[in-house]
């Protein structure tokens, strides 16, 4: 006797393959949205730097040279170089002046005269970025502010009498941080923006993965409603993990874009 009753037909439905593969591509999605909004959502300070790995040698020690570099009418012996600095708010809450509880330095060490500094790019002017040379002479660049909101900052060239090894960092204090976030990138290339595409997904390879996943995540819930399926706690230890891999991995095609650690404003 056929069982067309209305329970029947619900239960039915519930079962049908396409119906629970829909449902549990949802299920993630909707997991993925909710990490999103969660960390989109919090408020918090995030002073962050990073330097060009790229250098320019302008005088190189122990080489021959018809270029002489004086600094306040003295001749600097030894090398000459270049470097750029990133810093911004990679933060969502603004970094007021108020907020800087230790004055933000750029620091190269060990400590060498910084024979010239100034701001090559910046995100706004109303961020009111100035730098000061008052102890250039230590290594140190008092770098100042009015505001940065997310997002702003400058990229800073200085020029000091020491060598490409020399080691550059941005230290101080900002209220509700610890320490000022190093972006450091692994490995040598030629530029910062080749150095970013390299660490950075190719959006159409993860969305091709994430389709791939979907469509893992469906087979996976299509075998859920086959009779007698899983047959023993092996099985069901073996999908669990599977779902747990494929979430895993979905949620890390999206975190790049949630939050992307790179200089909004460019290099």
């Amino acid at each position: 006797m056929n069982d067309d009753t209305p329970a029947a037909d619900s239960k039915g439905w519930m079962t049908n393959p396409w119906v629970v593969g829909f449902s549990l591509i949802l299920n993630v999605l909707s997991l993925a949205a909710g990490v999103y909004f969660y960390i989109a959502s919090q408020k918090y300070r995030e002073l962050a730097f990073y330097v060009h790995p790229n250098r320019a040698s302008i005088v190189t020690p122990h080489v021959s040279t018809d270029i002489h570099v004086l600094f306040n009418g003295r001749e600097i012996e030894g090398g000459v170089t270049a470097a750029q600095i990133s810093i911004w708010n990679r933060g969502s809450e603004s970094i007021k002046r108020e907020a800087i509880l230790d004055s933000i330095r750029i620091v190269v060490k060990p400590p060498c005269p910084i024979l010239r500094a100034n701001i090559q790019k910046v995100s706004r002017s109303v961020a009111g970025i100035s730098l000061s040379m008052d102890r250039s002479n230590e290594g140190l660049v008092p770098v100042s502010w009015q505001i940065l909101e997310k997002g702003d900052g400058a990229v800073v060239q200085i020029m000091y009498a020491g060598t490409a090894d020399s080691q550059i960092s941005v230290v101080g204090t900002i209220e509700g941080q610890r320490e000022i976030f190093a972006l450091r990138f692994p490995g040598q290339i030629r530029s910062a923006s080749e150095q970013v595409a390299k660490a950075s997904p190719n959006p159409w390879l993860s969305l091709v993965f994430g389709i791939a996943l979907l469509t893992n995540f469906w087979i996976i819930g299509s075998g859920l409603m086959r009779k007698g399926y899983p047959r023993d706690r092996i099985q069901a230890t073996v999908l669990a993990a599977m779902l747990l891999a494929n979430t895993s991995f979905l949620l890390y095609l999206v975190y790049p874009y949630v939050l992307r650690s790179v200089p909004p404003f460019g290099y």
